[in-house]
C-alpha cells in the first residue's frame, strides 16, 4: 500500500466525498471519514468483533471527532501521509485480501477528474 497524499490531499478526497483516507501512523484498523450529518472529521476503527459495515459516521466505532479540521486536528495528523481508500469494507481499510495492493494517488486523481 502506498501512503501518497499529503493531508490537503486527503481532505481533498473526503470533502469532495471521493472515498476514505488512512494515515501512514495510523492502526490498520483505523481511518478517516467526515460524518455527512455534521460534517465533522471523524477518526473511526474496524470493529471485527461486530457483524456488519463498516461507518463512514460517527459511531460506537468513532474513535476521535473534530469539529473544524483547520482548527482543532493535531499537527501530527497534518504532517503525516495518507493513503487513498475507494472502496470501505474491513479488508480495505486493513488492506488484506484483494486491496492489499490498495488505491494510490494516481487512482484519487482519476476519481476526481471523474466527479467534475
Amino acid at each position: 500500500m502506498r501512503f501518497d497524499l499529503t493531508f490537503e490531499e486527503a481532505m481533498d478526497i473526503l470533502k469532495n466525498r471521493i472515498g476514505w483516507v488512512q494515515g501512514e501512523r495510523f492502526d490498520e484498523h483505523e481511518y478517516l471519514a467526515i460524518d455527512r450529518k455534521s460534517g465533522y472529521l471523524i477518526k473511526n476503527i474496524v470493529d471485527d468483533s461486530q457483524i456488519g459495515c463498516v461507518f463512514d459516521f460517527w459511531c460506537d466505532q468513532t474513535k476521535e471527532v473534530w469539529t473544524n479540521t483547520d482548527l482543532d486536528i493535531p499537527e501530527e495528523y497534518k504532517t503525516q501521509k495518507y493513503r487513498f481508500i475507494l472502496v470501505l469494507n474491513r479488508d480495505s481499510v486493513k488492506g488484506v485480501g484483494i486491496y492489499s495492493k490498495g488505491n494510490d494517488k494516481d487512482d484519487y486523481l482519476w476519481y476526481k477528474s471523474m466527479s467534475k
